[in-house]
Protein backbone atom coordinates (compact mmCIF):
# COMPACT_ATOMS: atom_id res chain seq x y z
CA UNK A 1 0.00 0.00 0.00
CA UNK A 2 0.95 3.36 -0.43
CA UNK A 3 0.62 5.92 2.55
CA UNK A 4 0.85 9.67 2.41
CA UNK A 5 2.68 10.42 5.89
CA UNK A 6 2.94 13.69 7.29
CA UNK A 7 6.26 15.01 9.48
CA UNK A 8 6.86 17.76 11.01
CA UNK A 9 10.91 18.09 11.03
CA UNK A 10 12.72 19.81 13.71
CA UNK A 11 15.26 20.94 11.05
CA UNK A 12 18.18 19.12 9.36
CA UNK A 13 20.51 19.50 12.52
CA UNK A 14 18.23 17.46 14.60
CA UNK A 15 18.59 14.34 12.06
CA UNK A 16 21.25 11.56 12.11
CA UNK A 17 22.75 12.36 15.87
CA UNK A 18 22.80 8.71 17.30
CA UNK A 19 22.89 6.82 13.64
CA UNK A 20 20.62 3.67 14.09
CA UNK A 21 20.08 2.64 10.45
CA UNK A 22 22.65 0.09 9.22
CA UNK A 23 24.99 1.45 6.55
CA UNK A 24 25.40 -1.94 5.07
CA UNK A 25 21.10 -1.83 4.80
CA UNK A 26 21.33 1.76 2.84
CA UNK A 27 24.24 1.46 0.38
CA UNK A 28 22.65 -1.92 -0.86
CA UNK A 29 19.37 -0.47 -0.89
CA UNK A 30 20.55 2.56 -2.90
CA UNK A 31 22.50 0.25 -5.17
CA UNK A 32 19.85 -2.28 -6.45
CA UNK A 33 17.51 0.81 -6.82
CA UNK A 34 20.12 2.49 -9.08
CA UNK A 35 20.04 -0.84 -10.87
CA UNK A 36 16.62 -1.34 -10.88
CA UNK A 37 16.54 2.24 -12.70
CA UNK A 38 19.76 1.22 -14.91
CA UNK A 39 17.92 -1.46 -16.52
CA UNK A 40 14.51 0.41 -17.21
CA UNK A 41 16.46 3.71 -18.69
CA UNK A 42 17.84 2.99 -22.00
CA UNK A 43 18.62 6.40 -23.30
CA UNK A 44 22.23 6.07 -24.26
CA UNK A 45 22.85 9.57 -23.36
CA UNK A 46 22.08 9.57 -19.98
CA UNK A 47 23.34 6.38 -19.43
CA UNK A 48 26.51 7.57 -19.77
CA UNK A 49 26.14 10.40 -17.63
CA UNK A 50 24.91 7.95 -14.88
CA UNK A 51 28.10 5.89 -15.29
CA UNK A 52 30.17 8.44 -14.92
CA UNK A 53 29.27 9.47 -11.40
CA UNK A 54 28.54 5.71 -10.50
CA UNK A 55 32.58 5.40 -11.09
CA UNK A 56 32.40 7.79 -8.63
CA UNK A 57 30.46 6.35 -6.17
CA UNK A 58 33.08 3.22 -6.53
CA UNK A 59 36.15 5.44 -5.74
CA UNK A 60 34.51 6.75 -2.89
CA UNK A 61 33.16 3.41 -1.67
CA UNK A 62 36.18 1.85 -2.37
CA UNK A 63 38.62 4.76 -0.53
CA UNK A 64 36.01 3.97 2.58
CA UNK A 65 33.81 6.93 2.19
CA UNK A 66 30.27 5.22 2.55
CA UNK A 67 28.57 7.95 2.44
CA UNK A 68 29.49 9.72 0.11
CA UNK A 69 29.36 6.96 -2.34
CA UNK A 70 25.20 6.46 -1.21
CA UNK A 71 25.37 10.50 -2.02
CA UNK A 72 26.82 9.88 -5.50
CA UNK A 73 24.56 6.32 -6.35
CA UNK A 74 21.41 8.74 -5.41
CA UNK A 75 22.82 11.19 -7.86
CA UNK A 76 23.08 8.78 -10.41
CA UNK A 77 19.68 7.42 -9.95
CA UNK A 78 18.46 10.66 -10.16
CA UNK A 79 19.05 10.86 -13.66
CA UNK A 80 17.95 7.77 -14.48
CA UNK A 81 13.87 7.81 -12.86
CA UNK A 82 11.10 9.65 -14.33
CA UNK A 83 11.63 14.00 -13.59
CA UNK A 84 8.26 13.58 -11.97
CA UNK A 85 9.20 11.30 -8.93
CA UNK A 86 10.91 13.38 -6.05
CA UNK A 87 12.81 11.10 -3.92
CA UNK A 88 13.16 11.87 -0.20
CA UNK A 89 16.55 10.28 -0.91
CA UNK A 90 19.21 11.27 1.52
CA UNK A 91 16.75 10.05 4.48
CA UNK A 92 15.73 6.82 5.97
CA UNK A 93 13.30 5.95 8.37
CA UNK A 94 14.14 2.74 10.09
CA UNK A 95 11.80 0.94 12.50
CA UNK A 96 12.83 -0.39 16.27
CA UNK A 97 12.08 -3.74 15.10
CA UNK A 98 11.37 -5.79 11.75
CA UNK A 99 10.27 -8.89 13.52
CA UNK A 100 6.94 -7.40 14.93
CA UNK A 101 4.54 -9.77 17.34
CA UNK A 102 0.98 -9.63 16.12
CA UNK A 103 -0.10 -8.02 19.34
CA UNK A 104 2.32 -5.37 19.10
CA UNK A 105 -0.16 -2.14 18.78
CA UNK A 106 2.99 0.13 17.91
CA UNK A 107 6.35 0.33 16.51
CA UNK A 108 8.78 3.22 17.12
CA UNK A 109 10.22 4.85 13.73
CA UNK A 110 13.58 7.13 13.42
CA UNK A 111 14.23 9.36 10.58
CA UNK A 112 17.80 9.98 10.04
CA UNK A 113 19.92 11.51 7.57
CA UNK A 114 22.43 9.02 5.47
CA UNK A 115 24.16 11.45 4.14
CA UNK A 116 24.05 15.45 4.42
CA UNK A 117 21.56 17.09 2.63
CA UNK A 118 20.66 20.82 3.20
CA UNK A 119 18.17 21.65 1.17
CA UNK A 120 15.09 20.25 3.22
CA UNK A 121 12.30 22.32 4.19
CA UNK A 122 9.58 20.81 6.77
CA UNK A 123 7.80 17.75 5.73
CA UNK A 124 4.77 15.81 8.10
CA UNK A 125 4.39 12.08 8.90
CA UNK A 126 1.60 10.79 10.00
CA UNK A 127 0.77 14.01 12.07
CA UNK A 128 3.13 12.47 14.83
CA UNK A 129 5.27 14.74 17.03
CA UNK A 130 8.81 13.75 17.53
CA UNK A 131 12.02 14.15 19.57
CA UNK A 132 15.10 16.11 18.73
CA UNK A 133 16.32 12.97 17.45
CA UNK A 134 13.45 12.46 15.25
CA UNK A 135 12.07 9.67 16.82
CA UNK A 136 8.67 9.53 16.36
CA UNK A 137 5.58 7.57 17.20
CA UNK A 138 5.11 4.94 18.73
CA UNK A 139 2.92 4.80 15.68
CA UNK A 140 -0.19 2.37 15.65
CA UNK A 141 0.22 -0.74 13.64
CA UNK A 142 -3.03 -0.41 12.39
CA UNK A 143 -2.44 3.15 11.19
CA UNK A 144 0.74 2.19 9.71
CA UNK A 145 -0.39 -1.20 8.09
CA UNK A 146 -4.00 0.54 7.03
CA UNK A 147 -5.59 -2.96 8.81
CA UNK A 148 -5.29 -4.54 12.02
CA UNK A 149 -1.77 -6.20 12.06
CA UNK A 150 -2.15 -10.07 11.05
CA UNK A 151 0.72 -12.65 10.43
CA UNK A 152 2.47 -11.95 7.21
CA UNK A 153 5.34 -9.86 5.12
CA UNK A 154 4.16 -6.37 4.98
CA UNK A 155 6.17 -3.40 2.57
CA UNK A 156 4.65 -0.22 3.30
CA UNK A 157 5.78 3.03 1.23
CA UNK A 158 5.71 6.02 3.62
CA UNK A 159 5.82 9.27 1.28
CA UNK A 160 6.90 12.34 2.85
CA UNK A 161 4.56 15.41 2.19
CA UNK A 162 5.74 19.20 2.25
CA UNK A 163 2.35 20.86 1.89
CA UNK A 164 2.76 20.75 -2.29
CA UNK A 165 4.66 17.91 -3.00
CA UNK A 166 4.68 13.94 -1.95
CA UNK A 167 8.69 12.94 -1.24
CA UNK A 168 8.53 8.91 -2.12
CA UNK A 169 10.40 7.24 0.31
CA UNK A 170 11.84 3.44 -0.25
CA UNK A 171 9.33 0.84 0.52
CA UNK A 172 9.79 -0.06 4.33
CA UNK A 173 9.27 -4.25 4.98
CA UNK A 174 8.06 -5.27 8.43
CA UNK A 175 7.47 -9.29 9.21
CA UNK A 176 4.71 -9.90 11.50
CA UNK A 177 4.68 -13.32 13.31
CA UNK A 178 2.24 -14.47 16.22
CA UNK A 179 3.80 -15.52 19.95
CA UNK A 180 6.72 -14.16 18.31
CA UNK A 181 9.49 -14.34 21.55
CA UNK A 182 7.72 -17.76 22.75
CA UNK A 183 8.35 -19.13 19.65
CA UNK A 184 11.90 -17.99 18.90
CA UNK A 185 12.34 -19.25 22.51
CA UNK A 186 11.27 -22.41 21.41
CA UNK A 187 13.76 -22.48 18.42
CA UNK A 188 16.36 -22.36 20.02
CA UNK A 189 15.94 -24.85 22.74
CA UNK A 190 14.70 -27.08 20.57
CA UNK A 191 17.75 -26.70 18.23
CA UNK A 192 19.90 -27.40 21.44
CA UNK A 193 18.08 -30.85 21.99
CA UNK A 194 18.10 -31.27 18.48
CA UNK A 195 22.19 -31.02 17.95
CA UNK A 196 23.42 -34.56 19.15
CA UNK A 197 21.46 -36.75 16.71
CA UNK A 198 20.05 -34.33 13.86
CA UNK A 199 21.84 -33.47 10.50
CA UNK A 200 24.33 -31.08 10.34
CA UNK A 201 23.35 -29.03 7.84
CA UNK A 202 19.67 -28.54 9.36
CA UNK A 203 20.95 -28.10 12.60
CA UNK A 204 23.11 -24.80 11.61
CA UNK A 205 20.83 -23.58 9.44
CA UNK A 206 18.33 -23.67 12.56
CA UNK A 207 21.09 -21.99 14.81
CA UNK A 208 21.91 -19.34 11.79
CA UNK A 209 17.93 -18.49 11.13
CA UNK A 210 17.81 -18.36 14.96
CA UNK A 211 20.30 -15.74 15.24
CA UNK A 212 18.64 -13.77 12.39
CA UNK A 213 15.34 -13.49 13.49
CA UNK A 214 16.70 -12.72 17.03
CA UNK A 215 18.45 -9.57 14.89
CA UNK A 216 15.06 -8.66 13.04
CA UNK A 217 13.66 -8.74 15.92
CA UNK A 218 15.92 -6.19 18.24
CA UNK A 219 16.57 -4.06 15.01
CA UNK A 220 18.87 -5.92 12.55
CA UNK A 221 22.56 -4.46 11.13
CA UNK A 222 22.22 -7.24 7.93
CA UNK A 223 22.41 -5.61 4.49
CA UNK A 224 18.91 -7.34 2.93
CA UNK A 225 15.59 -7.56 4.37
CA UNK A 226 14.25 -11.30 5.40
CA UNK A 227 11.03 -12.61 5.36
CA UNK A 228 11.03 -12.63 8.58
CA UNK A 229 7.61 -14.17 9.31
CA UNK A 230 8.35 -16.92 6.74
CA UNK A 231 11.55 -18.02 7.99
CA UNK A 232 10.37 -18.36 11.63
CA UNK A 233 8.09 -20.97 10.06
CA UNK A 234 10.93 -22.88 8.36
CA UNK A 235 13.32 -22.57 11.22
CA UNK A 236 10.02 -24.03 13.03
CA UNK A 237 9.72 -27.00 10.74
CA UNK A 238 13.76 -27.60 10.27
CA UNK A 239 14.33 -27.86 14.14
CA UNK A 240 11.60 -30.22 14.36
CA UNK A 241 12.83 -32.57 11.51
CA UNK A 242 16.30 -32.57 12.90
CA UNK A 243 15.02 -33.55 16.51
CA UNK A 244 13.67 -37.14 14.61
CA UNK A 245 17.32 -37.22 12.70
CA UNK A 246 15.50 -36.29 9.66
CA UNK A 247 16.77 -33.92 6.62
CA UNK A 248 14.52 -31.18 5.83
CA UNK A 249 16.16 -29.56 3.21
CA UNK A 250 16.13 -31.69 -0.12
CA UNK A 251 14.80 -31.51 -4.00
CA UNK A 252 11.51 -32.30 -2.71
CA UNK A 253 11.12 -28.35 -1.66
CA UNK A 254 12.16 -25.71 -4.88
CA UNK A 255 12.78 -21.85 -3.99
CA UNK A 256 15.24 -19.88 -2.39
CA UNK A 257 16.64 -21.02 1.15
CA UNK A 258 19.15 -19.18 3.47
CA UNK A 259 21.33 -21.95 4.21
CA UNK A 260 24.82 -22.80 7.04
CA UNK A 261 26.67 -25.48 4.79
CA UNK A 262 29.33 -27.35 6.99
CA UNK A 263 32.23 -27.22 5.89
CA UNK A 264 35.08 -29.28 8.07
CA UNK A 265 34.60 -28.18 11.45
CA UNK A 266 32.79 -24.49 10.71
CA UNK A 267 29.75 -24.00 8.69
CA UNK A 268 29.33 -21.46 5.56
CA UNK A 269 26.36 -19.37 5.16
CA UNK A 270 25.18 -19.47 1.17
CA UNK A 271 21.99 -18.36 0.11
CA UNK A 272 20.69 -20.89 -2.45
CA UNK A 273 17.90 -21.21 -5.52
CA UNK A 274 16.40 -24.96 -5.72
CA UNK A 275 14.78 -25.15 -9.19
CA UNK A 276 11.84 -27.55 -9.70
CA UNK A 277 11.95 -30.92 -11.59
CA UNK A 278 15.09 -32.04 -9.17
CA UNK A 279 15.27 -35.73 -8.39
CA UNK A 280 18.37 -38.40 -7.79
CA UNK A 281 17.79 -39.92 -11.23
CA UNK A 282 18.46 -36.11 -12.90
CA UNK A 283 21.15 -34.46 -11.16
CA UNK A 284 21.55 -30.56 -11.99
CA UNK A 285 24.56 -28.50 -13.28
CA UNK A 286 25.20 -26.56 -10.19
CA UNK A 287 26.71 -22.80 -10.16
CA UNK A 288 28.56 -21.01 -7.31
CA UNK A 289 28.79 -17.77 -7.30
CA UNK A 290 30.91 -15.28 -5.54
CA UNK A 291 30.46 -11.98 -4.43
CA UNK A 292 32.44 -9.05 -4.76
CA UNK A 293 34.05 -7.20 -1.59
CA UNK A 294 31.57 -4.59 -1.17
CA UNK A 295 28.45 -7.12 -1.24
CA UNK A 296 27.35 -10.38 0.24
CA UNK A 297 25.60 -13.58 -0.42
CA UNK A 298 22.54 -11.82 -1.19
CA UNK A 299 23.60 -9.73 -3.98
CA UNK A 300 23.22 -12.52 -6.62
CA UNK A 301 19.55 -12.75 -5.31
CA UNK A 302 18.86 -9.34 -4.24
CA UNK A 303 21.51 -7.11 -6.81
CA UNK A 304 23.22 -7.87 -9.42
CA UNK A 305 20.82 -6.73 -12.40
CA UNK A 306 17.85 -7.33 -9.61
CA UNK A 307 19.11 -11.03 -9.08
CA UNK A 308 19.12 -11.98 -12.86
CA UNK A 309 21.51 -15.15 -12.31
CA UNK A 310 18.48 -16.48 -10.60
CA UNK A 311 16.23 -16.16 -13.15
CA UNK A 312 18.92 -17.51 -15.71
CA UNK A 313 19.11 -20.46 -13.51
CA UNK A 314 15.11 -21.32 -13.31
CA UNK A 315 15.11 -21.24 -16.85
CA UNK A 316 17.80 -24.25 -16.96
CA UNK A 317 16.74 -25.92 -14.23
CA UNK A 318 19.94 -25.33 -12.78
CA UNK A 319 20.87 -24.55 -8.80
CA UNK A 320 22.85 -21.91 -7.68
CA UNK A 321 24.63 -21.49 -4.57
CA UNK A 322 25.99 -17.65 -3.66
CA UNK A 323 28.46 -18.69 -0.41
CA UNK A 324 29.34 -15.58 1.88
CA UNK A 325 33.14 -14.75 0.41
CA UNK A 326 36.19 -13.35 2.40
CA UNK A 327 38.19 -13.68 -0.50
CA UNK A 328 39.81 -16.41 1.34
CA UNK A 329 38.07 -18.98 -1.19
CA UNK A 330 40.02 -21.68 -2.79
CA UNK A 331 39.93 -24.45 -4.68
CA UNK A 332 39.48 -26.86 -1.56
CA UNK A 333 36.93 -24.53 0.17
CA UNK A 334 34.55 -24.32 -3.04
CA UNK A 335 35.06 -28.30 -3.69
CA UNK A 336 33.79 -28.45 0.34
CA UNK A 337 30.30 -26.30 -0.57
CA UNK A 338 29.90 -27.74 -3.63
CA UNK A 339 30.11 -31.50 -1.77
CA UNK A 340 27.98 -30.28 1.31
CA UNK A 341 25.00 -29.05 -1.17
CA UNK A 342 25.48 -32.17 -3.06
CA UNK A 343 24.21 -34.06 0.15
CA UNK A 344 21.20 -32.32 0.02
CA UNK A 345 20.52 -31.78 -3.53
CA UNK A 346 21.35 -33.78 -7.07
CA UNK A 347 24.04 -32.09 -8.27
CA UNK A 348 26.03 -33.43 -11.12
CA UNK A 349 29.75 -33.10 -10.19
CA UNK A 350 30.78 -33.12 -13.41
CA UNK A 351 29.18 -29.78 -13.85
CA UNK A 352 30.31 -27.60 -11.05
CA UNK A 353 30.08 -23.65 -13.02
CA UNK A 354 31.46 -20.91 -11.45
CA UNK A 355 31.02 -17.09 -11.52
CA UNK A 356 32.52 -14.10 -9.62
CA UNK A 357 32.44 -10.66 -9.70
CA UNK A 358 35.60 -8.65 -8.79
CA UNK A 359 37.24 -10.18 -5.23
CA UNK A 360 34.92 -12.90 -5.84
CA UNK A 361 36.36 -13.46 -9.73
CA UNK A 362 40.07 -13.60 -8.21
CA UNK A 363 39.03 -16.05 -5.95
CA UNK A 364 37.35 -18.07 -8.70
CA UNK A 365 40.61 -17.70 -11.34
CA UNK A 366 42.57 -19.19 -7.91
CA UNK A 367 40.73 -21.92 -7.40
CA UNK A 368 41.06 -22.92 -11.08
CA UNK A 369 44.57 -22.85 -10.58
CA UNK A 370 44.72 -25.19 -7.76
CA UNK A 371 42.08 -27.75 -9.11
CA UNK A 372 41.03 -27.00 -13.10
CA UNK A 373 39.64 -30.82 -12.69
CA UNK A 374 36.58 -29.73 -9.95
CA UNK A 375 34.94 -27.36 -12.25
CA UNK A 376 33.47 -27.33 -16.11
CA UNK A 377 33.94 -23.64 -16.66
CA UNK A 378 34.29 -20.45 -15.25
CA UNK A 379 33.19 -16.79 -15.79
CA UNK A 380 34.64 -13.81 -14.27
CA UNK A 381 33.10 -10.00 -14.79
CA UNK A 382 36.16 -7.36 -13.17
CA UNK A 383 38.89 -9.64 -12.24
CA UNK A 384 42.08 -10.48 -13.72
CA UNK A 385 45.45 -12.41 -12.78
CA UNK A 386 48.65 -11.19 -13.63
CA UNK A 387 49.88 -12.37 -17.83
CA UNK A 388 52.39 -14.82 -16.03
CA UNK A 389 49.98 -16.16 -13.59
CA UNK A 390 47.38 -16.77 -16.18
CA UNK A 391 49.40 -19.12 -18.73
CA UNK A 392 48.40 -22.24 -16.50
CA UNK A 393 44.83 -21.34 -17.84
CA UNK A 394 45.26 -21.60 -21.31
CA UNK A 395 43.85 -24.93 -21.80
CA UNK A 396 40.85 -24.34 -19.83
CA UNK A 397 37.35 -22.75 -20.96
CA UNK A 398 37.18 -19.28 -19.31
CA UNK A 399 34.91 -16.15 -19.58
CA UNK A 400 35.95 -12.54 -18.72
CA UNK A 401 34.54 -9.79 -18.59
CA UNK A 402 34.45 -6.22 -17.76
CA UNK A 403 33.33 -2.64 -18.30
CA UNK A 404 34.58 -0.32 -20.26
CA UNK A 405 34.78 2.20 -17.71
CA UNK A 406 36.23 -0.68 -15.27
CA UNK A 407 39.40 -0.14 -13.04
CA UNK A 408 40.22 -3.91 -13.82
CA UNK A 409 39.50 -3.09 -17.49
CA UNK A 410 43.01 -3.20 -18.14
CA UNK A 411 44.32 -6.52 -15.98
CA UNK A 412 41.26 -7.73 -18.04
CA UNK A 413 42.09 -6.93 -21.29
CA UNK A 414 46.19 -8.11 -20.21
CA UNK A 415 45.00 -11.16 -19.01
CA UNK A 416 42.53 -12.15 -22.11
CA UNK A 417 45.84 -11.62 -24.51
CA UNK A 418 48.14 -13.63 -21.96
CA UNK A 419 45.66 -16.70 -22.73
CA UNK A 420 45.49 -15.51 -26.41
CA UNK A 421 49.45 -15.52 -26.55
CA UNK A 422 49.96 -18.99 -24.95
CA UNK A 423 47.68 -20.44 -27.18
CA UNK A 424 44.43 -20.50 -25.49
CA UNK A 425 41.19 -21.45 -28.26
CA UNK A 426 38.68 -21.52 -25.23
CA UNK A 427 39.44 -17.87 -23.43
CA UNK A 428 36.55 -15.42 -24.34
CA UNK A 429 36.26 -11.75 -23.47
CA UNK A 430 33.50 -9.78 -23.67
CA UNK A 431 33.68 -5.87 -23.01
CA UNK A 432 30.65 -4.12 -21.77
CA UNK A 433 30.20 -0.91 -23.11
CA UNK A 434 28.80 2.10 -20.76
CA UNK A 435 29.34 0.56 -18.05
CA UNK A 436 31.79 0.74 -14.77
CA UNK A 437 32.83 -2.13 -12.20
CA UNK A 438 29.54 -2.74 -10.80
CA UNK A 439 27.05 -2.50 -13.67
CA UNK A 440 29.16 -4.41 -15.78
CA UNK A 441 27.55 -7.31 -13.84
CA UNK A 442 24.47 -6.81 -14.95
CA UNK A 443 25.33 -6.65 -18.51
CA UNK A 444 27.45 -9.78 -18.56
CA UNK A 445 26.12 -12.01 -16.78
CA UNK A 446 23.29 -13.10 -20.02
CA UNK A 447 26.28 -13.45 -22.16
CA UNK A 448 27.83 -15.42 -19.53
CA UNK A 449 25.20 -17.73 -19.03
CA UNK A 450 24.71 -18.58 -22.92
CA UNK A 451 28.68 -19.07 -22.91
CA UNK A 452 27.62 -21.70 -20.05
CA UNK A 453 25.05 -23.31 -22.25
CA UNK A 454 27.57 -23.52 -25.04
CA UNK A 455 30.20 -25.40 -22.71
CA UNK A 456 28.24 -27.70 -21.26
CA UNK A 457 26.85 -29.59 -24.76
Amino acid sequence: MRAVLTIALLGASALGQNETFSKRFEFASRLRSLESAWIAHTQAEVRTQAVRIVERAGTAYFAGDVTGAMDLLDEARGLLVPRRMRWAQCLTITPARRLVDVDDRTLLLKLEQVYPCNDWRSFCLLGEAIDDNAQFGPIELKRLLGQAPEEGEFHETLDLFDGDFEWYMPPLHISIVERRDERLAAVKAAIEAASAKGPKLEVGTAEMLSGLLNSLASGSTEAHEYPGARLLDEAEQVVAAAAKGERWYGPQRDGEYWLALPVGDASVRARVFVPQGLSREKPAPLVLALHGRAFDEDTWFDGYGCGQSVELCRRRGWLLAAPRCDGNEDAAKLDAIAKALGEAYPIDSKRVLLVGHSRGGGSVLKALTQAPEHFRAAATIGAALAPDESKPLAKLPLFLAAGDHDFAREGVEAMHAALIAAGSTTATFKLCPNTEHWLAVTDALPDAFAWFDAQLK
